[in-house]
């Protein structure tokens, strides 16, 4: 918020007191989240705070287009990502297809990457029997309505062969 100075000076702030906390020993592992653009450029700033005070970094790889990212860069920037990732103590992806990228695509050993579904765990048998069932059922989705969040493959299996006949109701809520 604010103009772009004042998020540079903020920025800077953060950073150095950032460091500091590395340097005096007060931080003994650092998470990192990062996705495309902008978030890249900031943590590489914090994971060199990290390597330079040998404070380890877990990096946490979030974004549904950071393969595309990473392609669309020049050299100077995929240099800089693979700098990024080489460089973390452990880099954890959201599912099989994010560790192969990363191994394959960013260049990190597949023992360094570790797989934490974005996901919560299901309800329990109990639980599941309580439940009342809508009838006709009634399929939810709630968030960003757009390609990159699967909005165009829920349409797609709603208007399949398998589920065109059947009786259900649908609701897509949010932006986009």
């Amino acid at each position: 918020h604010g103009s772009v100075r004042e998020s540079l000076v903020r920025f800077a702030f953060r950073l150095l007191r950032f460091a500091t906390l590395c340097l005096f020993g007060k931080i003994d592992l650092c998470h990192i989240n990062v996705a495309s653009r902008g978030s890249t450029l900031r943590k590489l700033f914090f994971a060199a705070a990290c390597r330079t005070t040998r404070t380890p970094y877990v990096l946490h790889l979030h974004g549904a287009i950071y393969r595309e990212f990473f392609a669309s860069g020049g050299a100077a920037r995929r240099r800089a990502i693979r700098w990024l990732f080489a460089n973390a103590a452990r880099v954890i992806v959201l599912g099989a297809v994010w560790r192969d990228f990363v191994r394959d695509g960013i260049g990190v050993p597949e023992a360094r990457i570790d797989i934490v579904p974005n996901a919560v765990p299901g309800p329990s048998d109990e639980e599941l029997s309580r439940i009342v069932r809508a009838d006709p059922p009634l399929i939810v989705y709630l968030g960003i309505v757009n390609e990159r969040k699967g909005a165009d493959v829920l349409l797609a299996a709603l208007a399949s062969e398998k589920l065109r006949n059947l009786e259900w109701r649908a609701v897509l809520a949010g932006n986009g």
